[in-house]
């Protein structure tokens, strides 16, 4: 563990660790058979953002609690002043980082996207185009986030999303056969794997030019009106005779690997300092307040992690289910010690080394001290979306 204070931010490492694999119950449709044994678990989840092309529905970028890792305990007096924090600034050692394959599935999971995306075009005979695309979308403080997942795979680009959000895309045939690749070794665990499988579905219509046949484009709209939210209205009254196929059933969905929950995390987890009034010496209570998020589809993967992390309870909140670690014995005991050994990347990493501060000040019974209670303040002044970038 790096201690110096003074060490710049950019000389810090990372190091990976396991992997692990889930399978499920895949039979196909009636264009493509596959084995069923080629498939692996994948989920996907929308975030509200940017958005890409006409037709496409409007892909949902995640919670606003960026971190960020960086293994050090104390921040340098100078960052502390300036608030100031690069997002994993990409230099000749940043660019060196080894990602554990696991980490990426957990990130996908968490913000990675399967599109199919079907367009007007009159050059083709059948008088609409179908693109493809693998994409993370994440705010533009984690650019450097997505070039390490860029170095990963060795193909993609990185693109401006919106105002605030950019986009790691993959989407020529070529490339995307690299992506499959990788989730067909290592297999997302959450309900985005039906997609997984429904969009390698197309990449393999399109490789074989079934696309470019009429009964072949339809059986390409067919697949697309059961992935992610399914058609357009535009594209529903284009394609009346549209028949969905049946999702593929994900089931037995469990957490086996940490370092796929530090990439889950990364996309879509939180921490924060909550303080409230009471009627204390102080006036004021401070708690520490670790989360994850993810839509009520998977629900039984959500409710095993009280199992694997071995505290924490689960909330629903109309189609969103919530975990939530709160107790602060479970916080200090678990929860840190976890993320320290399986960190997090990204600007979400900043937070978690704010968190660990605010936790040593409580073992410490400042935050029963004015003065305590100010740096906690001041800390947590600085966290999440009130992060400063320049």
């Amino acid at each position: 563990m790096v201690i110096t204070q003074k060490m710049n931010e950019s000389e810090m490492g990372y190091r990976g660790s396991k992997s692990a694999t889930n399978i499920i119950n895949y039979t196909g449709t009636a264009t493509t058979k596959f084995n069923e044994n080629m498939f692996v678990v994948v989920k996907e989840q929308r975030l509200d953002g940017g958005y890409m092309g006409n037709n496409l529905p409007a892909l949902r970028y995640s919670l606003m609690g960026f971190e960020r890792n960086y293994q050090i305990k104390i921040l340098s007096n100078q960052i502390n002043k300036l608030r100031f924090y690069s997002t994993l600034t990409v230099n000749k050692t940043q660019t060196q980082l080894n990602i554990n394959p696991l980490f990426v599935i957990g990130l996908t999971d968490a913000e990675g996207c399967f599109q199919i995306a079907i367009n007007k075009d009159e050059t083709y005979k059948t008088g609409w185009n179908v693109r493809l695309f693998y994409l993370i979308s994440l705010h533009r403080k984690d650019e450097a986030l997505l070039k390490l997942i860029q170095k990963f795979f060795g193909v993609g680009k990185i693109y401006n999303s919106g105002k605030d959000a950019i986009s790691y895309r993959v989407y020529s045939q070529k490339d995307l056969i690299i992506i499959l690749e990788h989730f067909d070794k290592y297999p997302l665990i959450t309900q985005k794997l039906a997609d997984y499988l429904l969009f390698r579905e197309v990449v393999v219509l399109m490789k074989s030019k079934e696309h470019l046949t009429q009964d072949g484009f339809q059986a390409i709209v067919n697949i697309r009106a059961s992935v992610n939210k399914g058609l357009s209205e535009k594209l529903q009254d284009v394609f009346p005779k549209t028949i969905p196929v049946k999702r593929p059933l994900v089931t037995d969905r469990k957490i086996s690997d940490p370092s796929w929950l530090a990439g889950f995390t990364s996309g879509d987890g939180s921490f924060s300092i909550v303080i409230t009034k009471s009627k204390t010496k102080q006036g004021m209570t401070v708690n520490l307040l670790f989360q994850l998020y993810q839509h009520v589809r998977d629900e039984q993967l959500f409710t095993s992690l009280v199992e694997y992390l071995g505290c924490g309870k689960f909330y629903f909140d109309k189609e969103v289910i919530c975990y939530r670690v709160t107790k602060y014995s479970d916080i200090s005991e678990k929860i840190i010690p976890f993320f320290k050994k399986y960190p997090i990347i990204g600007v979400k990493a900043l937070d978690f080394n704010d968190f660990c501060q605010v936790a040593d000040l409580m073992k410490d019974g400042k935050h029963l001290t004015q003065q305590g209670l100010d740096q906690i303040h001041k800390i947590k002044a600085g966290m999440n979306t009130s992060r400063k970038f320049y």
